[in-house]
């Protein structure tokens, strides 16, 4: 689907909730957000519990939305795991997330590639390039999509981030 298409057929299925809810997309709420104030946070959790200890306590709270949007997706769609895969990449920049593509996928693997990622952006912008991925959210929004497209647990790990200087940010998920 071409991009321009995806979002407006993403942005045209949004909802305003007349019940006060807000945005709902197939019945999920969801919410607009600027990335600094959500880097900075990140930032606070890190110099109280280690950067390790905050990576994986931040990829857990994407887990369950990345499981969630995939799989109302598929069930109100019918659609194949690839094409589903296509619209979850297409999503990223309707919602100011950057630019995501699949770059493999195998029965025991997911791997993709994160353009402009707002998370690593607002993190260089506000601490300097880092030595480390910082894109944890996003790592855990992925995941959960690997959990559900790769049928098991997985390995998640964020190979390059832009953070650190490279021209994009990469995430490898393998099914355990």
């Amino acid at each position: 689907m071409h991009e321009s298409m995806l979002r407006n057929s993403f942005l045209n299925e949004m909802e305003w909730s007349s019940e006060g809810k807000g945005l709902l997309w197939h019945g999920l709420r969801y919410q607009m957000f600027r990335p600094e104030p959500i880097v900075a946070f990140q930032r606070a959790v890190e110099q109280e519990l280690g950067y390790v200890r905050t990576a994986e306590l931040i990829a857990a709270g994407g887990r369950l939305g990345g499981r969630t949007s995939f799989q109302a997706y598929r069930d109100n769609n019918g659609t194949s795991l690839a094409e589903t895969l296509a619209y979850m990449a297409g999503v990223g920049p309707c919602i100011g997330w950057g630019q995501f593509t699949v770059i493999d996928l195998t029965p025991t693997v997911l791997e993709i590639q994160v353009d402009n990622s707002p998370f690593a952006w607002a993190y260089a912008q506000l601490y300097g390039p880092q030595s480390a991925g910082v894109c944890h959210y996003i790592r855990g929004v992925w995941g959960g999509v690997a959990r559900a497209c790769l049928e098991g647990e997985v390995t998640e790990e964020e190979t390059v981030c832009a953070a650190t200087g490279a021209p994009h940010c990469r995430f490898r998920f393998t099914r355990i």
